[in-house]
């Protein structure tokens, strides 16, 4: 068996270089189309963008087919993929759920997937509208109450740009005073809540992969180091590893859960 597939729930899900996800359908239950993730799509990310922070985690706007090689069918161009998450934005655009500017109404979007340019200040097609989107920073999309835009575009983002379908939810769980769970609970994702089961096998296999930035390669110390270490022996789940830290407290268990190893591999980044 090819070393670099790895099965995944329902679907399958393909390791490549650095971490990231080549074709995958993580939860074929959902429908789910096959796509090409951005950080082995064509093009490439752009440096200190969303695309390049969540590229293992956004769907790449042409495949790895690009906008050139249209006729090279042997490379996927993620077109099925953005019609089944523009079905989706229809919907929600029919019921009248509030969307940012970016992703507002049809005068925004206009269809599912398109590699032609569109004329400056048109409707776009939602790969387009996203790809635009990617070459953003963080702080446009981090909340802000003099901006609800920005809230806005961050859960559309995720939700019409990713195979999460959703922004990971952070820590809504109890846990003790001084806990990593209770002083770091805005940025921790929840390893109880069900709808964060695709960041945490993401995350598991960028934990376990020899490079990248969550790769365990990184870890400095203590626990996520010698699980690492000790991957071929007995791989434990990023999940599990992150579920014992929340109710450490860092005075105590720095050695064994150091807080920069606790932050890099428990929250999305």
């Amino acid at each position: 068996m090819d070393p670099t597939k790895l099965a995944v729930g329902a679907g399958t899900a393909v390791l490549v270089g650095g971490g990231g996800y080549g074709v995958s359908a993580l939860f074929s239950g959902d429908g789910m189309p096959d796509y090409v993730v951005l950080s082995v799509g064509n093009p490439s990310p752009t440096a200190n963008t969303l695309g390049n922070l969540y590229g293992n985690y956004l769907v790449a706007p042409y495949g790895s087919r690009g906008k050139e090689s249209t006729g090279d069918v042997t490379k996927s161009n993620n077109s099925d993929w953005w019609e089944w998450s523009y079905k989706r934005w229809e919907k929600d655009l029919k019921k009248g759920s509030t969307l940012s500017d970016e992703f507002k109404d049809n005068q925004k979007i206009n269809g599912a997937f398109s590699i032609t340019t569109p004329t400056s200040g048109t409707a776009k097609a939602l790969n387009q509208v996203c790809e635009e989107v990617y070459g953003k920073q963080k702080e446009d999309i981090t909340h802000d109450t003099g901006n609800p835009n920005k809230k806005n575009l961050d859960h559309d983002l995720w939700k019409y740009c990713s195979f999460f379908t959703a922004k990971p939810k952070t820590i809504s769980e109890t846990y003790s005073n001084g806990s990593y769970g209770l002083t770091k609970k805005a940025e921790l994702i929840s390893v109880k809540d069900s709808s964060n089961s695709r960041f945490r096998e993401a995350r598991n296999k960028e934990f376990y992969a020899s490079s990248g930035d969550k790769s365990g390669t990184n870890a400095t110390s203590g626990v996520f180091k010698t699980a690492f270490d000790g991957r071929n022996k007995n791989k434990k789940h990023v999940r599990e590893i992150c579920s014992g830290a929340y109710s450490i407290t860092k005075t105590n268990n720095e050695t064994s859960y150091p807080e920069n190893d606790v932050v890099k591999f428990c929250s999305l980044g």
